[in-house]
């Protein structure tokens, strides 16, 4: 299987405009190849749109994976049903490619934090801490008090994420 990379990516949307419209969003690990943070091999495209109907349009994602060379389960929608959960998401999108009617969003570092808290693998950790990163270094806002505040509540769930939940804490910048 192909890694995910910016240049793939760009062909991707680049096809999708020509077939799709509307308000996408690029999640998961493939948002940080597109900013040119490959820190690790992803080889899967999580796409929601901002209506919440990615699923009606699987089956032509899938096609447009297959004229890419990519297996049609490249791509997924299914993270959506994670980011309808979080109230507000659209005020954490930064759009990252348009043209035409078709345009990407990718989430900014609160939301993909956000998103990655509930499972928080070990590339979920690697992915986030490289997040903030990147946001420091673009002066991205980050909302340390929301983050804090989120990841004290999931240490208190006192299950098998307990060392990366305080990784992730410890990562944060001093509030001033």
């Amino acid at each position: 299987m192909n890694a995910i990379s910016k240049e793939l990516l760009d062909q991707f949307f680049e096809l999708a405009s020509e077939r799709l419209s509307g308000e996408w969003i690029l999640l998961g690990g493939s948002v940080l190849p597109y900013l040119g943070r490959s820190i690790r091999a992803t080889v899967d495209i999580d796409l929601a749109t901002t209506s919440m109907r990615a699923g009606e349009w699987q089956l032509e994602l899938m096609e447009i994976a297959e004229l890419l060379s990519l297996p049609g389960e490249t791509v997924n929608t299914a993270a959506e049903f994670f980011v309808r959960k979080i109230p507000g998401f659209e005020n954490n999108l930064v759009r990252m490619y348009s043209k035409d009617d078709f345009f990407v969003y990718r989430p900014n570092v609160n939301l993909f934090i956000q998103l990655k808290l509930p499972r928080l693998s070990e590339a979920d950790l690697e992915d986030s801490l490289e997040f903030l990163t990147f946001a420091r270094e673009i002066n991205e806002r980050i909302d340390v008090s929301l983050l804090k505040k989120l990841i004290l509540k999931e240490l208190q769930k006192g299950d098998h994420r307990m060392n990366r939940l305080k990784g992730l804490l410890e990562a944060l910048p001093a509030v001033s």
